[in-house]
């Protein structure tokens, strides 16, 4: 099963790869920087609920809003 999300760790953004548009440049991340998950949850608590990393890209998670 492939990621549904890819978080940058350079940028701290989290990315919705169904959403995800030229704007959110998802194949220049570097693979060092390159976090993939399963679930939203799984993303929002990386690296652990306490002190996650991510915020969410307002394109990709925008997009998701207006499409539902």
């Amino acid at each position: 099963m492939s990621a549904k999300f890819i978080g940058n760790i350079s940028t701290r953004k989290l990315h919705i790869l169904q959403y995800a548009d030229g704007r959110c440049k998802i194949k220049l991340i570097r693979a060092e920087n390159k976090k993939e998950f399963n679930s939203l949850e799984e993303a929002m608590n990386y690296p652990d609920k306490d002190h996650p990393i991510f915020s969410k890209c307002g394109n990709c998670f925008k997009k998701m809003e207006i499409e539902k």
